[in-house]
């Protein structure tokens, strides 16, 4: 209790430090430092180790995908309002099961938007779409596994590495954006789960994401 109430701290200290609001654009905005602070302030327990098939991050165990393939009414209407809130922006929405068959949102941010080349550094233009899903969820009780993917480009250490500091840099940008750090769970996947083959540049830029996956609280890891 006492490691969480310490990030906790350091996570409201770090809003005020490597985050801000764009009195220009209103959108909020975080810093490379801020990132990186919020990152190592709720590391080890949350956000700063990677939690494998523990999270709900899917990990291939998506069954189906899309309005009509055996949603629930309550599934249903969550897709439809994610699918709104985030209509305006670059963050793609799908409805989908997993493995053990249940519910789950998928958000996907792709890697080209949110990301230079080669970089786990989130790009300016994106903050106003992530601080729009951040929006969107809290308050929600989602449980949300993040994972950063990669194309078969560079050797498998450095895409397992990129992928997971992508993934950590969206956690890390979320929770100083006032989604609960206790709800996240992060993973890097490398090139191992590609949504298309790498035959081409646009297969490629396709498997170069990173996907949120919201599942219900009391849904099963």
């Amino acid at each position: 209790m006492t490691n969480f109430k310490t990030a906790a701290a350091l996570a409201a200290c770090i809003v005020m430090t490597g985050c801000s609001t764009n009195p220009q654009t209103g959108n909020f905005e975080i810093n490379r430092t801020g990132v990186g602070l919020t990152a190592g302030a709720i590391g080890g327990a949350l956000v700063g180790a990677a939690v494998g098939n523990g999270s709900t991050a899917i990990k291939g165990a998506l069954i189906g995908a899309g309005v009509g393939g055996g949603l629930g009414y309550l599934w249903d209407k969550r897709y439809r309002a994610m699918q709104a809130d985030l209509a305006k922006t670059d963050l793609q929405v799908e409805a989908a099961h997993i493995q053990n068959g249940d519910q789950v949102l998928v958000v996907t941010a792709p890697s080209d938007v949110f990301f230079r080349v080669g970089s786990s550094d989130i790009a300016p233009e994106a903050y106003p779409a992530l601080h729009k899903f951040a929006q969107t969820v809290k308050g929600q009780g989602y449980k949300i596994g993040i994972t950063g993917h990669t194309d078969t480009s560079g050797s498998p250490d450095l895409n397992d590495k990129l992928s997971y500091e992508r993934a950590r840099s969206v956690a890390a940008y979320l929770t100083a954006d006032g989604v609960p750090y206790q709800a996240l769970y992060v993973r890097g996947a490398g090139s191992r789960e590609p949504k298309a083959d790498n035959n081409t540049p646009a297969n490629r830029s396709i498997n170069r994401r990173v996907e949120i996956v919201l599942s219900a609280p009391n849904t099963k890891a």
